[in-house]
C-alpha cells in the first residue's frame, strides 16, 4: 500500500456502498420504482426517463455497470422510503459497522461534495465485503447486460473496461470504476488467478487500468500463498479440536521468518496407553 489511509474523493466507487445497502435493505429486487425528474442528474447515466418504471434489480445493474447517477438517485429514494438523506444515513451506518474509519458519504452517486470521502484501504475492505453477495458479485463480473425499460430494449456496458478488453485480461472478476475532476481516475478491481483471489484499489491515477494491472503483476511476482502448518505433532490432534490451517498471502522474502506457535487456553490431558 501507499497512502492507504488517506481520505480522498471516492467518485463512483461510492456506488459499491450504494449497491450493498440496496441489496441488504431494499427487500424484493423485483419491486417496481418510478423514475422522477429529480433522479436525472448530471454525469454518467443508465438512460432513465421521467416516468420509467424499473425494478430494483434493473437499477442495481444501472448502478454497477453503467455507473448511472440516475439509477443511484432512484434507488436511494426508493430504499430510503422517499428520503435520499435517510438512505445516505444507512450508507454511513454500514460504513461504521464495517469499521471504515476513513469513510463518510454525503450522497449515493459519488459526485464531489463536502464531507464525502473514503480511502483505498476502506474501499478494499468494503469491496471484499460486497463480493460476498452473490447478486453483487454476478453483476460486477458482467461485461454487459440487456435491459427492457418501459418498452425500450437496450444494452448497458460495464465501465470497467478490464472486462471488455480484447484480448481478455486473465482472471478479472469485477469490481467498479470511478472518475471526477477532483478524484481523478479510480478503480477497484478483483482477480482470480490460479485459484488466488486478489483485490486492488487505485485512486487518483491518470490510467486506472495500467495502475491496477501493475499492482496485480507485482502481487503475482512477489507474494505467495502459504498454507500454515499445524504446529502440533500428528499424534496429538485427536485429543482436542484442531481448526483447519489458514492460508497466508505474504511476501516471498518473509517466508523464512515465519514462526508458528500453538497456544492452549485449557489444559491438555496426556494420551493414555502405548504411544
Amino acid at each position: 500500500q501507499r497512502n492507504g489511509d488517506r481520505q480522498t474523493s471516492p467518485a463512483s466507487l461510492t456506488k459499491i456502498m450504494t449497491a450493498v445497502v440496496a441489496i441488504e435493505r431494499g427487500g424484493d429486487l423485483a419491486a417496481t420504482v418510478t423514475a422522477h425528474a429529480d433522479d436525472l442528474i448530471e454525469g454518467s447515466a443508465m438512460g432513465l426517463r421521467v416516468g420509467d418504471r424499473v425494478t430494483l434489480e434493473q437499477l442495481l445493474w444501472g448502478v454497477l455497470l453503467a455507473s448511472g447517477n440516475d439509477a443511484s438517485e432512484a434507488l436511494a429514494r426508493y430504499v430510503g422510503g422517499g428520503s435520499i438523506p435517510r438512505f445516505v444515513d444507512m450508507m454511513n451506518e454500514k460504513a461504521r459497522s464495517l469499521g471504515l474509519v476513513n469513510t463518510h458519504f454525503a450522497n449515493a452517486h459519488g459526485l464531489d461534495a463536502a464531507d464525502h470521502y473514503s480511502s483505498a484501504l476502506d474501499l478494499a475492505e468494503l469491496s471484499r465485503y460486497a463480493l460476498r453477495s452473490p447478486v453483487f458479485a454476478k453483476m460486477v463480473a458482467a461485461p454487459e447486460h440487456e435491459l427492457i425499460v418501459s418498452g425500450r430494449t437496450y444494452t448497458i456496458r460495464n465501465t470497467n473496461t478490464l472486462l471488455l478488453a480484447r484480448p481478455p485480461v486473465p482472471g478479472v472478476t469485477g469490481v467498479k470504476t470511478g472518475f471526477t475532476d477532483n478524484a481523478g481516475d479510480s478503480l477497484v478491481a478483483s482477480f482470480d488467478r490460479d485459484g488466488r483471489k486478489m483485490l486492488v484499489v487505485v485512486l487518483g491515477t491518470t490510467s486506472r487500468n495500467e495502475a491496477a494491472l501493475a499492482l496485480v503483476a507485482y502481487a503475482s511476482e512477489h507474494f505467495s500463498a502459504l498454507p500454515a502448518p499445524l504446529p502440533l505433532a500428528p499424534e496429538t490432534t485427536g485429543v482436542f479440536p484442531v481448526p483447519a490451517p489458514p492460508v497466508l498471502m505474504l511476501p516471498a522474502w518473509q517466508r523464512p521468518l515465519l514462526r508458528f506457535v500453538a497456544e492452549f487456553t485449557t489444559p491438555v490431558q496426556p494420551i493414555a496407553g502405548p504411544r
